[in-house]
């Protein structure tokens, strides 16, 4: 925590971080006294905000700009691209879920569950995080 009473982050496994300000010790320990499960937002406790995090440009070195999420479905394309050119049968994928644009190690990233037919014949879902960097899948992880 700084001097503002403002949590700097807090990293959920390997999502994004959120930034939370009004953190006092007092109701730190009534969240933690409640389970602090995380299912519970530290949002909810009375007198904090969750801030809306931009990243800084410490956060953004060598990532380029920010990929252009499809006002449709989230999707951005790179990643859309990236995963057809990728799977045994990329016209079989369908694109279930996408999360918001995150930074992660200093590059922009987005979660995407999808779906499609493997070697086998058989449909396989995957969730994973993609890495971006001027518009290109820099890295994968589950």
């Amino acid at each position: 925590m700084d001097r503002n009473n403002k949590l700097l982050s807090i990293q959920k496994g390997n999502g994004p971080k959120e930034v939370y300000s009004g953190l006092t010790k007092e109701n730190l320990t009534l969240f933690d006294k409640n389970g602090g499960k995380s299912e519970l937002s530290l949002a909810s406790i009375p007198g904090v905000i969750e801030d809306e995090r931009m990243p800084t440009k410490e956060d953004l070195v060598g990532a380029g700009k920010k990929p252009e999420a499809s006002a449709w479905d989230g999707s951005i394309l790179c990643v859309v691209q990236y995963i057809r050119e990728n799977a045994k049968d990329g016209e079989s994928v369908k694109f279930l879920e996408w999360s918001n644009l995150a930074v992660i190690n200093g590059n922009w990233a987005v979660r995407c569950k999808f779906k499609g037919t493997n070697s086998f014949g058989g449909v396989v879902t995957e969730d994973q995080w993609f890495l971006i960097e001027n518009d290109q899948v820099i890295g994968v992880k589950e």
